[in-house]
């Protein structure tokens, strides 16, 4: 009759099974390893953090486009509104020259009537 030993070791990682069989029976030792999970889980964990990267990337440069776009915009509005005001003083301005050169006026013609 064949010998035959079984030897089993379970690490947490890697489970391994050896079987040995005897020189009556013959024949090779058989090794089966099972297990090692562990760098499948540690590639996929690795591509979750990538992606989350990729993602908050992605999320951040478009927050960055739309802050520069509401800030080219302000900046338009309120050059806009400098060219706006300084038409309202040029107006005011021309206005003030206007009322004054009519009161000069009216003078003028309240001194020439009472010259007459």
């Amino acid at each position: 009759m064949a010998t035959e030993r079984t030897t089993e070791r379970d690490d947490g990682v890697v489970t391994e099974r050896i079987i040995e069989r005897g020189a009556d029976g013959g024949g090779p030792t058989v090794i089966k390893a099972g297990g090692g999970g562990m760098g499948f889980f540690l590639g996929l964990m690795a591509l979750a953090i990538v992606a989350l990267i990729a993602v908050f990337l992605v999320v951040e440069s478009n927050r960055n486009s739309r802050d520069a776009q509401v800030a080219d915009a302000a900046s338009s509005v309120a050059s806009s509104a400098s060219r706006a005001a300084d038409s309202v003083g040029d107006a005011a301005a021309s206005a003030g020259q206007a009322a004054s050169d009519a009161g000069r006026a009216a003078t003028d013609a309240v001194d020439n009537a009472g010259r007459q």
